[in-house]
């Protein structure tokens, strides 16, 4: 088992997002008590080896992004499971990203530089 870095409770609270670091994926786990809770429901890979940083579901729960190491943000639509778009943001490491109420906007952090998308 891979250390998680990051986890993100969706607004259901049905369902939680991890990345592991170096496995560059997003990780949909059951979030349910009983005995299924933890289990990887579905993969979300970028197809790169990225180190993941910080997981963030949006406020309706549609996307979950992932913040990298090289300053890149994925975003993930979760009901289709697949990568909707990459953002080149930030040149350095991103350390925490969150949505703006209305989920539209993105906010994200690296070594002292804040950006909006």
């Amino acid at each position: 088992m891979l250390p998680v870095w990051s986890t993100s409770l969706s607004p259901d609270a049905r369902t939680y997002a991890s990345t592991s670091g170096s496995s560059g994926n997003v990780c949909i786990h059951d979030a349910a008590p009983g005995p299924t809770f933890g289990s990887t429901i579905s993969t979300l890979p970028i197809g790169r080896n990225k180190w993941g940083m910080h997981v963030r579901y949006n406020p309706d729960g549609s996307k979950v992004a992932m913040s990298t190491e090289s300053g890149t943000i994925y975003v993930f639509d979760t009901q289709k499971q697949t990568l909707e778009s990459t953002f080149a943001s930030h040149a350095m490491c991103v350390r925490a990203l969150s949505w703006s109420a209305d989920g539209k906007v993105r906010f994200t952090s690296a070594h002292g530089a804040m950006c909006m998308s």
